[in-house]
């Protein structure tokens, strides 16, 4: 399916706080039951995207993804950002709470509330990996240049994400 280009909003007191260009598309997801006794480490299909799943204190309120096609109410959705520090893309999927509907500029456009419920595992574990680089080059550069006390600690800058215990 051809993604789309949309805008993910951050919204805070009513007022638009900032906004992202992305890519998104629509997304199927095929739940599996859960089986007792079940082997832990099940084969997986080479095209299946895995995904790591969000715990639900990670606090990602008054953010809506804006588009000029439809989508509707529950729909899940998989958003890429463009990580810039990085150059590489991060891919979540979310979930359509609330939709509006509203005309700008005499177009229709379509604003969901979003309720992000996963991360991109192949994204999540490339981007852990530059970050890691990145601590490691900012220590070795910090070790050179003797830098004061308190400054390139790794880890005080370092991706961070939640993830819930399954």
């Amino acid at each position: 399916m051809q993604p789309k280009i949309g805008w993910v909003e951050k919204h805070q007191n009513g007022r638009v706080a900032s906004m992202v260009e992305v890519k998104y598309h629509r997304v199927k997801i095929k739940k599996t039951p859960r089986r007792k006794g079940a082997p832990a480490n099940e084969p997986t299909p080479k095209n299946m995207d895995l995904y790591y799943v969000l715990d639900k204190n990670v606090p990602l309120n008054g953010m809506f993804l804006t588009g000029t096609s439809v989508f509707s109410k529950n729909e899940i959705v998989e958003i890429q950002f463009y990580v810039s520090k990085y150059q590489t893309h991060l891919r979540m999927l979310a979930k359509i709470k609330r939709l509006e509907t509203f005309v700008e500029l005499n177009r229709p456009l379509f604003r969901g509330d979003l309720q992000f419920a996963a991360v991109s595992k192949e994204d999540y574990e490339r981007l852990r990996v530059l970050d890691a680089q990145r601590q490691k080059a900012e220590a070795e550069r910090a070790q050179g240049a003797a830098a004061p006390a308190g400054q390139g600690s790794p880890g005080k800058n370092s991706l961070r994400l939640t993830f819930k215990r399954s």
